[in-house]
């Protein structure tokens, strides 16, 4: 798998952050709960962690989200949109107004 930046930026500030506070890998494992070899995937970018996870960083690190999420950006992986059964059904187009009235988002 490719490299994401956004995961190497990511885990180099929690890398930062875990040396301002002098502690090793093994250190902050042990009080987020997380194995060493987690941390060190996630200080690398090997990691996309779950949002507990990032929770129990943010705690441990005794740091505010913004200093490790700040200035990050999805990667830039194209997306794909995947026709509704609705709309494979219509031969590609739905009633939007329907969907809509109903209280169902949807993506032009």
């Amino acid at each position: 798998m490719p490299e994401s930046p956004t995961l190497v930026e990511f885990g180099r500030r929690v890398a930062e952050a875990r040396r301002a506070r002098g502690e090793t890998q093994n250190t902050l494992a042990k009080r987020c709960g997380l194995h060493p070899t987690y941390i060190g995937g996630i200080e690398r970018g090997r990691r996309n962690i779950s949002l507990r996870n990032l929770l129990k960083l943010i705690a441990a690190l005794e740091v505010d989200a913004t200093e490790l999420l700040r200035g990050l950006h999805e990667d830039e992986t194209p997306v794909t949109r995947v026709q509704s059964d609705d709309e494979q059904a219509a031969g590609g187009e739905v009633d939007r107004g329907l969907l809509a009235g109903q209280g169902v988002p949807t993506i032009p």
